[in-house]
């Protein structure tokens, strides 16, 4: 596992089996072009993923 996949097990941060690879994905590729982003730019880089278990948001 790399180091953003270790993080969310061992935070307990996933969902779904859809919506987790997702997530890990899009702050792996956020973490690369931005290493200390702020909240603004982390809320716009994860709306990009909809998740259908909680009413699209």
């Amino acid at each position: 596992m790399g180091p953003v996949q270790r993080a969310f097990a061992g935070c307990g941060g996933f969902q779904c089996g859809y919506r987790t690879p997702v997530v890990i994905t899009l702050t792996t590729a956020l973490l690369r072009e931005h290493p200390v982003p702020d909240e603004e730019t982390i809320r716009s880089w994860i709306s990009s993923n909809v998740c259908r278990c909680t009413g699209y948001r």
